[in-house]
């Protein structure tokens, strides 16, 4: 069974020295949370926040788009992984098909613009956003 077979190299994805990134081969330093812009929401909770980047990387860390674009553009598939856009871009992206899909579902959320500059926007019309 080759599920079983003990593999060549392990490669780990992670924000701290674990005892499982120990274990690995190569360790690419992924950011925290607070090292990147992202959008943060609780599935019980009719808010978004936006997670903005509260400081630079420490040491050789680089977010999670970064890492993989790197990855793909070595396979010689960038342009297929990030389909033109940066990490702010594919944040809007996201953020406007999920506001696409809650209005469809009677929920109303600003667009990204006003919620990126505001911090925060609260889901009109509905429970909780998924």
């Amino acid at each position: 069974m080759v599920a079983w077979r003990k593999p060549e190299t392990i490669v780990f994805h992670e924000q701290f020295w674990t005892p499982a990134a120990r274990m690995a081969d190569v360790v690419l330093p992924a950011t925290t949370s607070l090292e990147r812009d992202d959008i943060g929401y609780g599935s019980r909770e009719p808010f978004l926040i936006a997670m903005k980047k509260a400081r630079e990387p420490i040491g050789e860390s680089r977010d999670d788009y970064w890492i993989f674009c790197e990855l793909a553009t070595r396979l010689g598939k960038g342009p297929e992984y990030t389909e033109g856009r940066d990490p702010m871009q594919w944040l809007s992206h996201l953020y406007g098909e999920s506001r696409e899909k809650s209005a469809k579902a009677g929920v109303t959320i600003p667009p990204f613009e006003e919620f990126w500059e505001a911090g925060i926007a609260e889901a009109e019309g509905g429970a909780a956003i998924r």
